[in-house]
């Protein structure tokens, strides 16, 4: 009869799982450190230092997002420099939109828009920005799965327009966080 007090207090017990129990963190944060290249000013093709495991369903939060050596917003193209439209083809984004020409707003379909917050012109000086920096925005939710590349695309909001000039400077850093859903 002792026996069998002793194997309930050590969890031992025939309907217990006696496998092994993660007791992780529900949070993970993915950085995403782009440079621009001479050559193209818009896409993103990263590879991950290590794989990224996603071992449960998650939401996707933006967590801040910083610019160095943005191009200058001007009267001809300040409409399409007023937005980061960023695409992380890895995320399932849904999102939709409702406007006066929908054609011209295909770009913003389907990916992530961030307000360009105080581009100003380019000097000697370096310029770096924090354009979303109040709040974990939502982005999307992503099933299990491991990341070892991060791909896509950053433009202006008419979905063709580069918002850095292609100098070795040009970067951004954005710092997403996973959440595991309960």
């Amino acid at each position: 009869m002792y026996d069998k007090y002793i194997n309930m207090e050590s969890g031992f017990d025939m309907y217990m799982n006696s496998g092994y129990n993660n007791n992780r963190e529900n949070k993970q944060s993915l950085i995403v450190r782009w440079h621009s290249s001479s050559g193209d000013q818009t896409t993103i093709n990263l590879d991950l230092f290590e794989p990224f495991k996603i071992d449960t369903l998650c939401d996707v939060y933006l967590d801040n997002f910083t610019t160095h050596h943005t191009i200058k917003s001007t009267p001809t193209n300040s409409m399409d420099t007023s937005f980061f439209v960023l695409n992380i083809n890895e995320f399932n984004i849904k999102t939709n939109i409702a406007s006066n020409s929908l054609e011209n707003n295909s770009p913003c379909f389907n990916n992530i828009l961030i307000p360009a917050d105080a581009i100003s012109a380019r000097s000697n000086a370096e310029i770096t920005r924090t354009h979303k920096s109040k709040k974990m925005n939502y982005i999307c939710s992503i099933n299990p799965t491991i990341l070892t590349k991060i791909t896509g695309s950053i433009t202006g909001l008419d979905g063709t327009t580069a918002m850095f000039a292609g100098d070795a400077n040009d970067m951004f850093l954005a710092e997403f966080i996973f959440v595991a859903r309960k």
